[in-house]
């Protein structure tokens, strides 16, 4: 047996709870809040869901496989909603709690290997060491414990008597007569093991229908219970089972049982095998036998209700979001989304004593408050968060360019002891840019930059005056990395480049030499940024920026005009330097 299927058996203890230690590293099939589920680890949650149930594996477009699916990623929203929500609540869990969970852990583990080296040997195989494993595995551990608490806690909230009337019992009464029904009958049972083969389960019905033969012929049914009944409970009695509600039998036997008339006998297949069944008696009971449980159910239905409400309040705060090829082949399964309402719940009814609820179906972490399937976080696989955006997505940048640079350009064009007087803070610029995203960390667009060199007076030795007005406007291209520093807080990396145009440059002399020179060009320019994105809403559609980046553009300009007695060496134009940036970015269709 391969190392994967040995690990999906050891697993199986945990129903079908995604595992919680698995190295995977492979596309993300879906993000709650924070906390992230992979493709591969939806897979094997999948299988455990149905091995645990001592169930094959279906293929992967059948109905149960997707059943299955919605089943694995509902409870997976639910456990990072009800965590969450004990965060909020500042519920905990002791250190002991999680080591005696971790422990009980790793020991279901280790009984899917012969020998503890073996498990070692499979964990090396997915690149883990037992420490590894340990220190995954606790800070699972730690989330699905508080959901745990955070469940019971509300369980204990919920009100532990709603009152219920007589009218309500007996409207209940009415409409299910059927299942108060009940019989007084006695069985043999030829047990068929789960998995069985089609011919071992053609021989134990051919078994079973020579003893019916047997007792028909006039055989005592006591003795033959008492000789051939694999049923434990009632083969010392004769296989008298004793009178007994319809909803309490498995629903193949009640079928079975209330089918054969009183006096008869009958082979009935069953989920454990064959049963020979004789009825005694069948009767309805009476509305006054029943109605305290039926009021009991009613009540427990209602407060499993409210329970079931309450987590999909919680649910619908948790930000969900789907892969591209999760939702292109599964869109109608997918149990939750942000963008839309969470489907509603079927009605289903049950009689006092079944083991569903009479208002409705219960949410999975609601079904059990002691077992809650979690999500399974890779060792090595980088967090992902809200605020990056889904592929596809665009969005729009505002910002403004306060910044500083040097004035070499302006010494460069005047000989010794030129005397620059330019006052802080130099300069002002503008951005507009357009952005989509290829990636939810990287994103490519389009950026306007309009530049604004603030008036700088030159005075040179000879005691002539100049004052530069200079000015670019640049369209620009690049990538955007971003990386995630927490749930609302980027850190973004860019890289731009592209071709910038002076406007409206001139320089004015005055003093010993006057006149006017206008400046004209353009120039090949980039840059280097980086900022921190802060988000400004829960939903993560806008932000505030705050950077600097590092600019070069140096332009040689093409000089109209002239100064009367007067002419300068070189014309250079330099835009070069840090900026800082404040803006507001835009996610339009996040």
């Amino acid at each position: 047996m391969g190392n994967k299927k040995l690990w999906i058996l050891a697993l199986a203890a945990l129903l079908w709870a995604p595992p919680l230690w698995a190295k995977l590293v492979d596309g993300i099939a879906v993000i709650a809040n924070h906390e992230v589920m992979t493709q591969g680890e939806l897979e094997e949650s999948i299988q455990a869901y149905f091995i645990g149930q001592g169930l094959k594996v279906p293929p992967p477009k059948s109905p149960d496989y997707a059943k299955a699916r919605q089943q694995v990623l509902n409870s997976f929203i639910e456990e990072v909603a009800l965590a969450d929500e004990a965060d909020a609540e500042k519920i905990d869990v002791t250190d002991a709690e999680i080591d005696h969970s971790l422990d009980q852990q790793i020991d279901d583990m280790k009984k899917g290997y012969p020998t503890e080296a073996e498990f070692d040997k499979a964990l090396a195989t997915q690149g883990m060491t037992p420490d590894d494993l340990k220190q995954d595995l606790r800070v699972q551990l730690a989330r699905r414990l508080k959901a745990q608490h955070m469940l019971r806690q509300k369980q204990s909230d919920l009100p532990q008597s709603l009152v219920v009337s007589d009218d309500q019992a007996r409207q209940y009464y009415a409409q299910h007569q059927e299942d108060f029904n009940q019989a007084h009958f006695a069985i043999i049972l030829f047990k068929v093991p789960a998995g069985s083969k089609a011919d071992y389960a053609a021989e134990v019905k051919a078994q079973a229908q020579q003893v019916l033969q047997q007792l028909k012929a006039g055989g005592d049914f006591a003795a033959a219970a008492k000789k051939y009944s694999e049923d434990a409970g009632s083969a010392d009695k004769g296989g008298d089972i004793g009178t007994v509600a319809k909803t309490a039998l498995e629903p193949k036997l009640a079928k079975g049982v209330f089918a054969t008339p009183v006096g008869a006998l009958s082979l009935v297949a069953g989920v454990d095998g064959f049963y020979i069944v004789k009825v005694f008696s069948k009767n309805q009971e009476d509305f006054d036998a029943v109605a305290s449980d039926i009021k009991d159910q009613l009540r427990k239905g209602n407060q499993d209700q409210a329970l079931k409400d309450w987590v999909e309040s919680l649910k619908k705060k948790v930000y969900v979001q789907y892969s591209k090829d999760l939702t292109d082949e599964a869109a109608a399964d997918l149990p939750y989304d942000s963008l839309k309402a969470p489907a509603a719940a079927a009605p289903l009814t049950t009689a006092p004593g079944a083991s569903a609820p009479v208002s409705g179906t219960l949410p999975n972490a609601v079904a059990s408050a002691t077992t809650i399937a979690s999500d399974s976080v890779s060792v090595e696989k980088a967090p992902v968060y809200s605020s990056l955006p889904d592929e596809g997505n665009t969005t729009l940048d505002l910002s403004v360019l306060p910044w500083a640079y040097g004035t070499g350009d302006l010494e460069q064009n005047y000989p010794a002891g030129t005397k620059v007087d330019q006052g802080f803070p130099f300069g002002l610029g503008g951005e507009f840019g357009v952005e989509t995203t290829l990636d939810p960390q990287l994103q490519v667009g389009l950026r306007l930059q309009v530049s604004d060199k603030f008036a700088a007076q030159v005075t040179d030795a000879t005691g002539t005056k100049g004052v530069w007005s200079q000015n670019a406007v640049g369209l620009l291209a690049g990538p955007r990395f971003l990386l995630p520093l927490s749930d609302g807080l980027n850190l973004d990396l860019s890289a731009l480049g592209g071709y910038y145009l002076l406007f409206g440059g001139s320089t004015a002399f005055s003093g010993t030499h006057s006149g006017v020179l206008y400046l004209d060009g353009g120039n090949f320019g980039g840059q280097l940024g980086a900022d921190l994105e802060a988000f400004l809403d829960e939903e993560k559609t806008w932000s505030l920026d705050w950077g600097a980046s590092y600019r070069r553009l140096v332009v040689n300009p093409t000089v109209h005009g002239g100064v009367t007695g007067y002419s300068l060496p070189s014309y250079q134009v330099d835009f070069s330097g840090f900026q800082s940036t404040l803006g507001f970015r835009f996610y339009v269709d996040k």
